[in-house]
Protein backbone atom coordinates (compact mmCIF):
# COMPACT_ATOMS: atom_id res chain seq x y z
CA UNK A 1 0.00 0.00 0.00
CA UNK A 2 1.97 3.29 -1.32
CA UNK A 3 2.13 5.92 1.24
CA UNK A 4 0.09 8.92 1.25
CA UNK A 5 3.37 11.24 1.28
CA UNK A 6 4.82 9.68 -1.54
CA UNK A 7 1.18 9.57 -3.38
CA UNK A 8 1.06 13.44 -2.97
CA UNK A 9 4.77 13.84 -4.27
CA UNK A 10 4.26 11.48 -7.27
CA UNK A 11 1.19 14.14 -7.86
CA UNK A 12 3.20 17.00 -7.33
CA UNK A 13 6.38 15.74 -9.62
CA UNK A 14 3.50 14.64 -12.36
CA UNK A 15 1.78 18.26 -11.97
CA UNK A 16 5.62 19.98 -12.71
CA UNK A 17 6.15 17.63 -15.89
CA UNK A 18 2.74 18.87 -17.05
CA UNK A 19 3.59 22.01 -16.55
CA UNK A 20 6.71 22.15 -18.21
CA UNK A 21 5.29 20.29 -21.15
CA UNK A 22 2.50 22.67 -21.32
CA UNK A 23 5.06 25.72 -21.27
CA UNK A 24 7.45 24.33 -23.58
CA UNK A 25 4.64 23.95 -26.13
CA UNK A 26 3.57 27.60 -25.45
CA UNK A 27 6.97 28.55 -26.18
CA UNK A 28 7.62 26.71 -28.99
CA UNK A 29 3.93 27.62 -30.77
CA UNK A 30 3.43 31.27 -29.03
CA UNK A 31 3.51 33.21 -32.54
CA UNK A 32 1.37 30.52 -34.11
CA UNK A 33 -1.35 30.42 -31.88
CA UNK A 34 -1.66 33.98 -31.49
CA UNK A 35 -2.43 34.48 -35.24
CA UNK A 36 -4.88 31.45 -35.70
CA UNK A 37 -6.97 32.87 -33.09
CA UNK A 38 -6.92 36.66 -34.26
CA UNK A 39 -8.07 35.06 -37.74
CA UNK A 40 -10.78 32.59 -36.43
CA UNK A 41 -11.94 35.88 -33.92
CA UNK A 42 -12.24 37.69 -37.25
CA UNK A 43 -13.63 35.12 -39.98
CA UNK A 44 -16.36 34.56 -37.41
CA UNK A 45 -17.11 37.59 -36.59
CA UNK A 46 -17.54 38.96 -40.25
CA UNK A 47 -19.52 35.76 -41.12
CA UNK A 48 -21.73 36.46 -38.06
CA UNK A 49 -22.56 40.06 -39.10
CA UNK A 50 -22.70 38.63 -42.61
CA UNK A 51 -25.86 35.95 -42.07
CA UNK A 52 -27.79 38.30 -39.28
CA UNK A 53 -27.65 41.26 -40.93
CA UNK A 54 -27.51 41.63 -44.35
CA UNK A 55 -28.79 38.16 -45.74
CA UNK A 56 -31.83 38.72 -48.30
CA UNK A 57 -31.34 42.29 -48.17
CA UNK A 58 -30.38 44.52 -50.73
CA UNK A 59 -29.33 41.72 -52.95
CA UNK A 60 -28.05 43.60 -55.88
CA UNK A 61 -25.82 45.53 -53.98
CA UNK A 62 -24.92 42.13 -52.57
CA UNK A 63 -24.63 40.36 -55.49
CA UNK A 64 -21.88 43.16 -56.32
CA UNK A 65 -19.81 42.95 -53.44
CA UNK A 66 -19.36 39.32 -53.39
CA UNK A 67 -18.03 39.48 -56.93
CA UNK A 68 -15.54 42.35 -55.60
CA UNK A 69 -14.41 40.07 -52.51
CA UNK A 70 -12.48 38.48 -55.06
CA UNK A 71 -11.01 40.97 -56.90
CA UNK A 72 -9.21 43.23 -54.95
CA UNK A 73 -8.47 45.95 -57.61
CA UNK A 74 -12.41 46.02 -57.61
CA UNK A 75 -12.41 46.44 -54.07
CA UNK A 76 -10.40 49.09 -53.74
CA UNK A 77 -12.41 50.99 -56.58
CA UNK A 78 -15.96 50.33 -54.76
CA UNK A 79 -14.09 51.68 -50.95
CA UNK A 80 -13.19 54.79 -53.02
CA UNK A 81 -16.55 55.46 -54.78
CA UNK A 82 -19.48 54.57 -51.76
CA UNK A 83 -21.96 56.16 -53.84
CA UNK A 84 -21.63 52.78 -56.86
CA UNK A 85 -23.13 51.02 -53.57
CA UNK A 86 -26.92 50.41 -51.95
CA UNK A 87 -26.59 51.35 -48.40
CA UNK A 88 -24.11 52.34 -45.97
CA UNK A 89 -24.30 48.60 -44.95
CA UNK A 90 -22.67 47.66 -48.07
CA UNK A 91 -20.36 50.27 -48.03
CA UNK A 92 -19.12 49.50 -44.75
CA UNK A 93 -18.53 45.77 -46.00
CA UNK A 94 -16.19 47.17 -48.51
CA UNK A 95 -14.53 49.18 -46.23
CA UNK A 96 -13.72 46.03 -43.98
CA UNK A 97 -13.17 43.88 -46.85
CA UNK A 98 -10.74 46.49 -48.67
CA UNK A 99 -8.71 46.88 -45.25
CA UNK A 100 -8.70 42.90 -44.67
CA UNK A 101 -6.84 42.84 -48.29
CA UNK A 102 -4.48 45.26 -46.85
CA UNK A 103 -3.23 43.98 -44.38
CA UNK A 104 -3.34 40.60 -45.58
CA UNK A 105 -0.53 41.98 -47.84
CA UNK A 106 1.45 43.35 -44.54
CA UNK A 107 0.24 47.25 -45.39
CA UNK A 108 -0.59 47.80 -41.61
CA UNK A 109 -1.20 51.32 -41.90
CA UNK A 110 -3.34 51.46 -44.80
CA UNK A 111 -5.55 49.06 -42.91
CA UNK A 112 -5.42 50.59 -40.44
CA UNK A 113 -6.19 53.95 -41.76
CA UNK A 114 -10.03 52.28 -43.09
CA UNK A 115 -10.65 50.70 -40.17
CA UNK A 116 -10.16 54.02 -38.04
CA UNK A 117 -12.32 55.98 -40.61
CA UNK A 118 -14.92 53.69 -40.51
CA UNK A 119 -15.43 53.30 -36.42
CA UNK A 120 -15.43 56.86 -36.57
CA UNK A 121 -17.90 57.33 -39.36
CA UNK A 122 -21.09 57.97 -37.96
CA UNK A 123 -23.54 57.16 -40.74
CA UNK A 124 -22.04 53.45 -40.58
CA UNK A 125 -23.83 50.87 -38.85
CA UNK A 126 -22.46 50.80 -34.99
CA UNK A 127 -22.25 46.72 -35.09
CA UNK A 128 -20.31 47.32 -38.38
CA UNK A 129 -18.07 50.56 -36.48
CA UNK A 130 -17.53 47.91 -33.82
CA UNK A 131 -16.03 45.83 -35.77
CA UNK A 132 -14.33 48.06 -37.61
CA UNK A 133 -12.21 49.23 -33.95
CA UNK A 134 -11.95 45.02 -33.45
CA UNK A 135 -9.80 44.69 -36.26
CA UNK A 136 -8.22 47.40 -35.54
CA UNK A 137 -6.99 46.75 -32.05
CA UNK A 138 -6.04 43.35 -33.48
CA UNK A 139 -3.49 44.70 -35.43
CA UNK A 140 -2.12 46.80 -32.62
CA UNK A 141 -2.53 44.27 -30.71
CA UNK A 142 1.95 43.79 -30.59
CA UNK A 143 2.68 47.59 -30.67
CA UNK A 144 -0.02 50.07 -29.03
CA UNK A 145 0.42 50.79 -25.35
CA UNK A 146 -1.70 48.66 -23.27
CA UNK A 147 -3.61 50.96 -21.58
CA UNK A 148 -4.87 52.22 -24.72
CA UNK A 149 -5.90 49.28 -25.90
CA UNK A 150 -6.97 47.62 -22.76
CA UNK A 151 -10.02 50.82 -22.78
CA UNK A 152 -10.30 50.07 -26.38
CA UNK A 153 -10.72 46.22 -25.89
CA UNK A 154 -12.97 46.92 -22.38
CA UNK A 155 -15.60 49.30 -24.39
CA UNK A 156 -16.23 46.14 -26.94
CA UNK A 157 -15.97 43.73 -24.45
CA UNK A 158 -18.76 45.17 -22.26
CA UNK A 159 -21.66 43.14 -21.55
CA UNK A 160 -24.33 43.01 -24.42
CA UNK A 161 -21.61 44.13 -26.93
CA UNK A 162 -22.14 42.38 -30.26
CA UNK A 163 -18.38 41.42 -30.73
CA UNK A 164 -18.12 40.88 -27.09
CA UNK A 165 -16.53 36.94 -26.77
CA UNK A 166 -13.80 38.32 -29.53
CA UNK A 167 -12.96 41.08 -27.70
CA UNK A 168 -12.46 39.15 -24.73
CA UNK A 169 -9.96 36.43 -26.21
CA UNK A 170 -7.99 39.91 -27.52
CA UNK A 171 -8.16 41.09 -24.31
CA UNK A 172 -6.84 37.56 -23.27
CA UNK A 173 -4.08 37.79 -26.06
CA UNK A 174 -2.79 41.66 -24.72
CA UNK A 175 -2.36 40.51 -20.73
CA UNK A 176 -0.29 37.27 -22.38
CA UNK A 177 1.72 39.87 -24.74
CA UNK A 178 2.55 41.52 -20.87
CA UNK A 179 2.97 38.30 -19.21
CA UNK A 180 0.10 38.26 -17.05
CA UNK A 181 -1.13 34.82 -17.53
CA UNK A 182 -3.01 34.68 -14.21
CA UNK A 183 -5.45 37.69 -16.06
CA UNK A 184 -5.29 36.37 -19.64
CA UNK A 185 -6.64 32.67 -18.08
CA UNK A 186 -9.37 35.00 -16.44
CA UNK A 187 -10.75 37.09 -19.39
CA UNK A 188 -11.11 33.42 -20.92
CA UNK A 189 -13.01 31.72 -18.22
CA UNK A 190 -15.42 34.45 -18.98
CA UNK A 191 -15.59 33.08 -22.29
CA UNK A 192 -15.47 29.25 -21.61
CA UNK A 193 -17.88 29.33 -18.66
CA UNK A 194 -20.64 31.83 -20.61
CA UNK A 195 -23.34 30.13 -22.47
CA UNK A 196 -23.92 32.65 -24.82
CA UNK A 197 -20.46 32.40 -25.93
CA UNK A 198 -20.18 30.74 -29.61
CA UNK A 199 -18.95 27.08 -29.16
CA UNK A 200 -16.07 27.46 -31.00
CA UNK A 201 -15.10 30.42 -28.92
CA UNK A 202 -15.68 28.37 -25.98
CA UNK A 203 -13.77 25.83 -27.35
CA UNK A 204 -10.51 28.18 -28.23
CA UNK A 205 -10.74 29.51 -24.70
CA UNK A 206 -10.61 26.27 -22.75
CA UNK A 207 -7.56 24.95 -24.84
CA UNK A 208 -5.65 28.28 -24.37
CA UNK A 209 -6.83 28.96 -20.70
CA UNK A 210 -4.68 25.82 -19.70
CA UNK A 211 -1.77 26.80 -21.67
CA UNK A 212 -1.82 30.37 -19.38
CA UNK A 213 -2.50 28.75 -16.65
CA UNK A 214 0.43 26.81 -16.98
CA UNK A 215 2.67 29.02 -17.55
CA UNK A 216 1.44 31.17 -14.95
CA UNK A 217 2.25 28.25 -12.72
CA UNK A 218 5.81 28.44 -14.55
CA UNK A 219 6.52 31.78 -13.69
CA UNK A 220 8.31 32.29 -10.36
CA UNK A 221 6.37 35.14 -8.15
CA UNK A 222 8.02 38.37 -7.89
Amino acid sequence: MSNPDESAIHREIEDDLRRLQMKSFWDENRLWIIGTIVLAILATAVVSYWRHHVEQKNMAATAQLMQALEDPAALNTLAADPAALNGPAHVALVRLAAAGEHAQAGETEAALGIYDALAADRGADPVLRDLGRLYAASLRLDTAPVDDLERELAALSRAGAAWRFSALELQALLYAREGRMADAAEKLAEISGDPLAPQEARTRAFTLRELYQAEAAATPKR
